[in-house]
């Protein structure tokens, strides 16, 4: 059984995470160490080109930031678009205190902490995978009107570096402030083609792998860069369609998936209301405890697969 002193150290924790979210992020310590490094003084750099010292490299981090991006944080997501820190905590720390709960009522008090532990690890990987698709969905929606601006300004007579560099300021964030961050590296000497990969590497979208392999071909062998950009942007619009299509076409099945997964929990809950012996009975029984670990491992399951098949038919 889950004691009273547990609960209050739990509660105690949760406290704990809490005022360490109201603390302001390491972003601006970030910035100032990162422009150190490179023998600049922060005060020097514009506000637009400090997008660009963001992000420390993957060996500078500190031990704890690697640990978020190896549970699926994407650190080169800007803050803006991240979830309320916050508001991390409170999901992670309920429902490691929902799993402590579970779990210590049915395996008693040394399981409790393995509880807390896979439901809140559980938690936090599925908000960094939200949170990274959210993201990724808003530069999927830009990128055609993206490739358009760019060849728009190619057929005026504007090399490509300052086609880019007009998405980074005519284009609202966040495709604006990515390509923003790709005429920085221009600047600074990397080839035009290297920073279009480098922002597909960031994002793992593979039109920015289409449209740096276009860039960089013709940079090497030449070609008319005009009409292989039109080529591009017209398959670009092309996928985004069907992106779209897919997810309206299979929008039946995700909703009858939410159903089967949110049933048994709705039919428990009125059960407990209209039966409570009834359902009593599932927490009391001698084999309760086999019963319910069964139950979860069937619904994972379950759940698994039925995301499964829908990632399969909505892959473009």
């Amino acid at each position: 059984m889950i004691t009273l002193p547990l609960l209050v150290g739990a509660a105690a924790v949760m406290l704990v995470l809490a005022a360490l979210a109201l603390i302001p992020s390491r972003a601006e310590r970030d910035i100032r160490k990162r422009a150190a490094q490179l023998g600049i003084g922060i005060e020097d750099v514009p506000i637009r080109a400090r997008q660009s010292l963001r992000q420390l490299t993957s060996e500078e981090r500190p031990i704890w930031q690697k640990a978020l991006v190896a549970l699926g944080q994407n650190p080169e997501i800007p803050e803006a678009y991240r979830t309320a820190p916050l508001l991390l905590v409170l999901i992670v720390a309920g429902a490691a205190g929902v799993g402590m709960w579970a779990v210590g009522e049915r395996f008693g008090r040394p399981g409790a902490p393995l509880g807390a532990v896979i439901a809140g690890t559980g938690a936090l990987m599925f908000m960094f995978r939200r949170e990274k698709n959210n993201y990724n969905a808003l530069l999927l929606q830009q990128l055609p009107d993206a490739i358009s601006l760019v060849l728009r300004a190619v057929r005026t007579g504007l090399p490509v570096t300052e086609a880019i560099r007009s998405i980074g300021t005519e284009l609202p964030a966040p495709t604006g402030g990515e390509f923003d961050r790709v005429s920085q590296e221009v600047a600074i000497g990397v080839p035009i083609d290297d920073s279009i990969w480098n922002l597909y590497e960031r994002t793992l979208i593979q039109e920015y792998a289409f449209l740096a392999v276009t860039v960089g071909l013709q940079a090497q062998a030449g070609g008319n860069l005009t009409e292989t950009l039109a080529n591009l942007a017209d398959l670009v619009r092309k996928r985004v369609a069907m992106v779209v299509k897919v997810k309206a076409i299979t929008a039946e099945a995700r909703t009858s998936a939410a159903i089967l997964i949110g049933l048994p929990f709705v039919v428990s809950l009125l059960l407990m209301v209209l039966q409570p012996d009834y359902v009593g009975e599932l927490f009391t029984h001698p084999k309760a405890g086999g019963l319910q670990a069964l139950f979860v491992i069937l619904m994972t399951c379950g759940i698994l697969t039925i995301n499964t098949l829908i990632a399969r038919a909505t892959r473009d």
